[in-house]
């Protein structure tokens, strides 16, 4: 069959598919070991048996609901390519709205120490210390696992600015003051009848689901945050698109100020973001 043929058949087979042909144009690139582009250079070329029982292998797992992520094992994240597992969350596109964030509100030229609460893959921390190679980033997570890979993905684009600590929360973090605490902490309630089956079969619940209704890592890291944060420190944190005032209301809480809230790529309130006083 020609490339242009498999795509048509395997995207035909992915009706439960948002993106039915991206998903066959993905899983046929890493089959044949070609990059994307190639699909479309030569959609007329033959697929050989052997690719194509790949391709099928691939296809099969999908129509079982298996992020495409998991599958291919990497996701690209602020135009970088990071190695994830089932034991990490994929890194979503609305989430870069956090780094950006961070980039914005922080010198450029002085060098400071920003963590990264929960990391998971690395995505957030690696790409700020992509950014800031001046910058010194902490990130950390309880998991050993996620931990692992976080590291292999620093190393693998390498990152030299970044230590990584295993533990809950801010504990593990060495004492000092932080220019910066931020976060993409679990937020989903364990009700939330919008979260999609693929993202509750296979991604690790721990980053995702959140007592107290999506808000307790929230809170805690409310809590936590005025214990490491300089004066006049900022607090990042990405949350539920319906969570925005819940969040600014924790973060007042606690004692922060000049409290803002920011879009995502989708216009849907994403990210809140606020100062230690002082």
């Amino acid at each position: 069959m020609k490339i242009a043929e498999v795509i048509f058949q395997g995207a035909h087979s992915l009706a439960q598919s948002k993106t039915p042909t991206l998903d066959c144009e993905l899983l046929l690139a890493f089959a044949l070991g070609k990059p994307r582009s190639y699909l479309y250079a030569w959609p007329d070329h033959a697929v050989d048996a052997k690719s194509q029982e790949i391709f099928q292998q691939l296809l099969n797992r999908r129509k079982q609901g298996e992020p495409i992520a998991y599958i291919l094992g990497e996701k690209e994240f602020w135009s970088l390519t990071f190695k994830v597992t089932p034991d990490t969350l994929i890194p979503r596109p609305e989430t870069e709205c956090l780094v950006e964030q961070v980039l914005e509100h922080l010198s450029q030229e002085v060098p400071i120490q920003v963590a990264d609460i929960g990391t998971g893959s690395g995505a957030i921390a690696i790409s700020l210390a992509k950014e800031r190679p001046h910058w010194q980033i902490h990130a950390t997570d309880i998991s050993a696992k996620a931990l692992a890979i976080a590291r292999s993905n620093a190393e693998n684009l390498g990152i030299k600015n970044i230590q990584f600590h295993l533990g809950s929360f801010c504990e593990p973090l060495p004492h000092g003051h932080f220019s910066a605490l931020i976060s993409n902490p679990p937020y989903v309630a364990d009700d939330d009848e919008d979260l999609e089956a693929s993202c509750r079969d296979y991604e690790p619940k721990n980053a995702l689901i959140s007592p107290e209704n999506g808000l307790q890592h929230i809170r805690i890291l409310c809590e936590q945050a005025p214990n490491y944060l300089n004066n006049n420190g900022l607090l990042v944190l990405e949350h539920g698109s319906y969570q925005a005032r819940q969040v600014a209301e924790l973060m007042q809480q606690w004692g922060f100020k000049d409290i803002e809230s920011y879009l995502d790529c989708a216009g849907l309130a994403r990210v809140c973001l606020s100062h230690k006083p002082g």
